[in-house]
């Protein structure tokens, strides 16, 4: 996730290190600054994000419900959140680029979506999220399925929930004006 921030010579700015340096931080802050919007109010201006899918599990006739549903998408701990940062690299005289990243692997995942071939462990309780560990089998952790979680044997989609939307025109103009910013 990266915007290039570039000067035209013919724009008439005399354009410094010093220039350019302050312009690609304001740009890096507007950067966070949209990416922490886009986490306190559930999506993009334009494009907010779609509400989680609820989750039931079945075990004998008791029906098991998600303690994820109802849930905020991308809200649970908040270390995707807190994980974001920028990164400014100089790619000529006249050009910088300002990179959004994440060194969590699923961010990328929920900014593009993603679709899985299965199985898939879904734990519909906190024990289960928190003890169950990936490729292991549940039952050997103790977990009960249809009670502390559940399999998606076909595998799951998981739809886009954009983190960083340099196509709203709202984002793009904002970052804009961080760059002539004084």
């Amino acid at each position: 996730m990266k915007i290039n921030v570039q000067f035209d010579r013919s724009s008439g700015l005399k354009l410094t290190a010093t220039i350019l340096d302050a312009a690609a931080k304001r740009v890096s802050v507007e950067q966070l600054r949209q990416v922490n919007q886009a986490f306190v109010s559930g999506g993009q201006p334009n494009r907010k994000w779609p509400a989680l899918k609820p989750v039931t599990g079945r075990r004998g006739n008791r029906t098991h419900q998600s303690y994820r549903n109802g849930g905020q998408p991308l809200r649970n701990t908040g270390h995707l959140k807190q994980s974001f940062t920028t990164k400014i690299l100089k790619r000529g005289s006249l050009n910088i680029e300002c990179l959004v990243v994440s060194p969590l692997p699923y961010a990328l995942y929920q900014q593009n979506g993603l679709t899985t071939h299965g199985p898939n462990f879904i734990p519909l309780n906190r024990k289960a999220a928190r003890t169950h560990v990936n490729g292991a089998n549940p039952r050997t952790e103790g977990l009960i399925q249809g009670k502390d979680y559940i399999m998606a044997w076909k595998g799951v989609t998981v739809v886009a929930r954009p983190i960083v939307d340099y196509g709203d025109s709202t984002n793009i103009k904002k970052l804009k004006q961080a760059v002539v910013k004084e």
